[in-house]
């Protein structure tokens, strides 16, 4: 009886979650050794060769995938017993990277101004001073502004901040 399972490299219980590095490679470690009366191992995936590839123990009881692309991918355990009969077993993985909020700068201003992030990421959360905005434009008096956009996702937080002056033209 094929039994496969995650050792490392990945969250959740099924499907499981794996996030990219910031050179596009992320590495997990399968397990197949709860197998039941299993004589000879084969891991597979459903993806292309450039997206997963095995870097070690493909045909062994543990091997190692790295996957390469965002997407949805099923890894394969095929086991045959001693008597050559198999049994195939499949954990299904979502491959993503972190979101990433960049936010463009504003000229300082003389004057107060309305302002709107931009860009206007919907799931983003954005502070102003510190303080949570949930609706735009937001009125900006005289001062320094921070602006700080926050996004999530099962790769982590990422976040991006910017300061906006308005400074009161003196006559």
């Amino acid at each position: 009886i094929a039994i496969a399972k995650v050792d490392s490299g990945a969250t959740g219980n099924g499907p499981y979650y794996v996030c990219l590095d910031n050179k596009n490679e992320a590495f997990v470690k399968l397990n197949g050794s709860d197998s039941k009366n299993a004589s000879e191992f084969l891991w597979s995936h459903s993806g292309t060769s450039s997206s997963a590839t095995f870097w070690y123990g493909k045909e062994n009881e543990k091997s190692g995938i790295k996957f390469t692309k965002e997407g949805n991918y099923t890894v394969y355990l095929k086991v045959w017993d001693p008597c050559d009969i198999p049994d195939t077993t499949s954990l299904t993985f979502i491959i993503s990277k972190a979101d990433v909020i960049t936010l463009n700068p504003v000229a300082s201003s003389c004057n107060p101004i309305n302002y709107t992030p931009s860009p206007n990421i919907p799931n983003a959360k954005y502070y102003i001073d510190g303080v949570l905005q949930n609706t735009f434009p937001v009125n900006l008096e005289y001062g320094i502004h921070k602006i700080k956009g926050v996004l999530n996702n099962e790769c982590g937080e990422t976040s991006d901040s910017i300061e906006i002056k308005i400074v009161q033209a003196v006559d």
